[in-house]
């Protein structure tokens, strides 16, 4: 099973091939700091392991207290004698200390420091109510108060198996090991590996676990960072959910697509209406042309006909007029004739004689007209 490793600088990944094989195991961490993000005791935590946290740090404090129920949490510092101190806290970051002079750098670095007293306990006075069974791990990162912490600590009543100890100043490379490193070998341990951080000491008594001390993580020790495998986890989450959004944004587009196939399809049958009922139009309006240049061509023959008649017409009538003006002259100079005639015979039989020539004897008969009374004739 592969090992997840939350340590800062694998640390736990070190431990974990020394001391893989203990069942419920018990460590102590000094300068606990948060329980899951660079912890050097969650993954033994999560393997069934408990211990001791020491956090001055009251919001590191809290989260080890409700991340970690099996554990036995305390807010105060690790030190030589009892007491109290001022301790720097630094918010959201490992570097809180205990000592001013660190403080005050971090201060004109401009990191926001926070300063609190808080109880000081020898730690072999800490671990007495507590560790009454073997230790197989002290970590001690405590930015800059290791030799104080390993004055205060009594390694003949009490035996970690392992010792894992900051051994570089704060924010740099400088080592510090030689401030506190004698009371570690005069208390019978033995220096096995540095890991650019740490040296690791191992009691002399648990020398057999060495070979697994001595060389740096490598591949067959099977471990994944919980920093890398949390964000590759983020990205997959990411990821599962841009791929839920693209499916969720597909499906949707699939329906948008059927619905707009189905639109067009209706659109396409009603277009094919359109062309069929265009069709028919154009029959019909041609059929209506044709008609209408049928009509036109009858009309245009009947106009011509029209106008031919009414040609005749004026011909006949100008021929009748003509016709019907000649016989009124004619009728009027006859009359003319007449009452000339008249005139002339205006006495005697010579009138009667001529009007019963001309007009025969029932005309005479109905106008006995005297001959005095008729008007004389124009000149």
């Amino acid at each position: 099973m592969t090992f997840i490793s939350y340590a800062q600088n694998l640390e736990d990944v070190v431990l974990h091939r020394a001391l893989k094989n203990i069942k419920n195991g018990f460590y102590v961490d000094v300068g606990a700091n948060d329980p899951v993000i660079d912890s050097v005791t969650k993954a033994f935590y999560d393997l069934g392991w408990s211990g001791v946290n020491i956090e001055p740090n009251q919001d590191y404090y809290r989260k080890l207290v409700n991340d970690r129920p099996r554990d036995i949490t305390l807010s105060c510092v690790a030190g030589k004698t009892v007491g109290e101190i001022e301790f720097s806290n630094i918010p959201n970051t490992g570097l809180s200390t205990a000592v001013p002079q660190i403080a005050e750098k971090h201060e004109q670095s401009g990191w926001p420091v926070t300063k609190t007293t808080v109880p000081v306990y020898p730690l072999k006075d800490i671990l007495a109510p507590y560790a009454n069974r073997d230790i197989h791990f002290l970590k001690i990162d405590v930015e800059g108060m290791e030799t104080e912490i390993i004055e205060g600590m009594d390694f003949q009543k009490y035996r970690p198996w392992i010792l894992v100890i900051e051994a570089i100043a704060p924010s740099t490379q400088d080592p510090t090991y030689d401030q506190w490193e004698r009371y570690i070998i005069e208390a019978n341990y033995a220096y096995v590996y540095f890991d650019g951080v740490n040296r690791y000491y191992l009691a002399t008594e648990q020398s057999v676990l060495k070979k697994h001390l001595i060389y740096p993580p490598g591949i067959f020790d099977d471990f994944a960072v919980y920093k890398k495998l949390k964000a590759e986890q983020s990205k997959q989450r990411e990821l599962d959910e841009a791929q839920h959004a693209l499916a969720e944004t597909q499906r949707a587009a699939e329906a948008a697509i059927k619905q707009l196939q189905n639109e067009i399809q209706t659109l396409e049958k009603k277009i094919e209406g359109f062309r069929v009922q265009a069709k028919q139009h154009e029959e019909d309006f041609e059929e209506q042309l044709q008609q209408k240049d049928k009509t036109i061509g009858m009309l245009n023959i009947t106009n011509a006909k029209l106008q031919k008649d009414h040609a005749d017409l004026r011909r006949h009538a100008t021929s009748t007029s003509e016709q019907m003006q000649a016989v009124i002259t004619a009728r009027q100079a006859e009359i003319d004739r007449l009452r000339k005639l008249l005139y002339s015979a205006s006495t005697g039989t010579h009138l009667y004689r001529a009007l019963r020539v001309l007009m025969g004897d029932k005309h005479y008969k109905q106008n006995r007209t005297p001959v005095s009374q008729l008007e004389k004739p124009a000149p």
